[in-house]
């Protein structure tokens, strides 16, 4: 059975056998929270209500209030009004641009076939690589590193997450599709972790045979690592529901499920992320529950980024000198262009 190997289906080749649809139709929906966001945003908004509290008050003085400046009273007033749009103003546009939500914008998929001369058995693999528009650390000053880290070295800011799907076909043609038997799931597990939980294991991955939910099977947990975990998990987790309530279902259509193509993978710099695109389980050894995978590049990022600030600020509290990093924004990205 070791003569079994994944070999990837070129993107053209799935489309000229029109493996499209079933790929849709074998693609779980993804279940995300409006509380996945980037918490800096709500000061800017407390600054908007506090100058807007303040015009307001002042405007209530000012009806009510008789004033005598010997003519200069409408001038005053138009003055304080101004200077009042000009700084609440501001405030809303920052607001608004960065109240963003970490929410899933895409998925990209690639199609794998293990197939043995000696066997007629065949096994294929659907990787979904479902896309988020970004992820936010819990601690402050470790965010803005982060995300300077990100555009230094791959360019943008989005997070790309892993779900595998594994099939077993009883024939010798891959692409006969009435035969093919959905095995089960294997993705990296969030393990009922709270949201926004700063020592989230990220080197569990777990296996769910298919049938223990046929439909809608997954939901992201949307913790900091954006992490997955059955429905029927959260669905026990009632503080969790609560708290992370409103939630929101993103089902895939062939608009915002892409095959990954290399011209892809080259423009997300997807080289330099730890994610290992191959399979990896092998449904022909057996028991699929027993196999493991382990990622000793998982944390590459996390510890770049923690050596780039005892470099350049030392031993310090990031959450409390987070405005430091503004100031070194520099000397961060010079760092990780040239250690990452």
């Amino acid at each position: 059975m070791e003569d079994f190997t994944w070999k990837l289906v070129e993107p053209e080749r799935i489309k000229s056998e029109k493996l499209e649809q079933y790929i849709l139709q074998n693609a779980p929906p993804i279940l995300y929270t409006k509380n996945d966001k980037d918490k800096t945003s709500m000061n800017y908004l407390i600054s908007f209500f506090f100058v807007v509290g303040f015009y307001l008050i002042f405007l209530s003085i000012w009806t009510f209030i008789e004033v005598n400046l010997g003519g200069l009273e409408l001038y005053l007033f138009i003055i304080i009004t101004i200077t009042a749009i000009v700084i609440a103003l501001p405030l809303l546009i920052l607001y608004i641009r960065g109240n963003v939500y970490n929410k899933p914008i895409q998925s990209y998929y690639e199609w794998f076939i293990a197939q043995s001369d000696n066997l007629e058995s065949i096994y294929s693999c659907l990787v979904l690589y479902p896309t988020f528009s970004g992820k936010t650390h819990p601690d402050k000053g470790f965010n803005r590193v982060y995300k300077i880290y990100k555009e230094s070295v791959l360019s943008n800011t989005i997070d790309i997450t892993q779900i595998e799907i594994y099939f077993k076909i009883n024939s010798k043609n891959p692409y006969n599709l009435e035969s093919l038997e959905n095995i089960g799931y294997f993705f990296k597990y969030g393990e009922g972790q709270q949201f926004f939980d700063e020592n989230t294991n990220r080197d569990v991955w777990r296996f769910f045979e298919a049938l223990k939910s046929k439909e809608d099977n997954f939901i992201s947990v949307a913790n900091w690592d954006h992490l997955y975990e059955w429905r029927d998990d959260l669905v026990l987790d009632f503080d969790k529901l609560h708290e992370l309530a409103p939630w929101i279902i993103l089902r895939w259509n062939n608009l915002n499920l892409i095959p990954f193509t290399l011209e892809i993978k080259e423009k997300l710099r997807f080289a330099k992320r730890t994610i290992a695109p191959f399979p990896k389980l092998k449904p022909w050894i057996g028991d699929l529950f027993k196999q493991e995978y382990h990622n000793e590049t998982e944390y590459n990022d996390l510890k770049v980024i923690q050596n780039a600030i005892k470099t350049i600020l030392g031993d310090i509290i990031l959450s409390k000198n987070s405005k430091l990093i503004k100031k070194d924004f520099d000397n961060f990205k010079e760092y990780f262009v040239k250690n990452a």
